[in-house]
């Protein structure tokens, strides 16, 4: 994955060579492709309050830099603006300067084209029966599968972390001067450690 960073002046001039410099790097950009930063440009009206009335022009400059790179915008959650003047009422301005746009829709299709590629047959009695067509998940040895599995495993550990919290909890027994344990994560292996109890096994659940 490449990753772009930028800030972005706020002289038009200035921007337009940065606007510029993206396209070049965009040309013969053959891996996933993340830029983000203060761009200093909003794109609509939604994206400020107060301030003084942004020039069409500027906001087609830069709605061309997006389009024609093939770039989009990345969902985020939160504040819909990313600067504030620090000021209060009438003289308060607000606006979403800083964005992160993602990969190119070309990119995207090629993912999914590589997802929905499948083709499975399964074995009775040692004679292969019929074809069925994937329509989700990766391949065995997909680059997608080990970043997948890493993301899973993580909740799923910091989950299991938690129970320490419970009052009601029974770890493995260790001895007194070792760090708690209650599970040991490895490839594509996960060991658990904990008491056969009821009260044990339905915090799992």
């Amino acid at each position: 994955m490449v990753v772009t960073i930028v800030y972005a002046k706020c002289d038009r001039n200035q921007r337009l060579e940065l606007w510029e410099e993206i396209s070049h790097i965009a040309k013969g950009q053959d891996h996933p492709w993340i830029v983000g930063g203060d761009f200093n440009m909003v794109l609509n009206k939604k994206e400020e309050i107060g301030g003084l009335l942004v020039m069409g022009y500027e906001v087609q400059d830069f709605l061309n830099c997006i389009e024609s790179n093939e770039l989009y915008h990345v969902q985020f959650k939160g504040s819909a603006f990313t600067w504030w003047n620090g000021r209060l009422g009438t003289d308060c301005i607000s606006e979403r300067l800083d964005k992160i746009l993602g990969f190119c829709e070309r990119v995207v299709d090629l993912i999914l084209r590589l997802l929905a590629n499948n083709y499975y047959y399964v074995l009775l009695n040692g004679q292969s029966h019929g074809f069925f067509h994937s329509t989700g998940g990766v391949k065995q040895g997909d680059p997608l599968s080990l970043a997948l599995f890493i993301i899973s495993v993580e909740v799923l550990s910091r989950a299991l972390n938690v129970l320490f919290e419970d009052p009601h909890y029974v770890g493995y027994g260790m001895p007194k001067w070792s760090a708690n344990l209650n599970h040991l994560a490895f490839a594509n292996n996960l060991i658990y450690f904990l008491l056969l109890m009821p009260i044990i096994w339905r915090k799992f659940y």
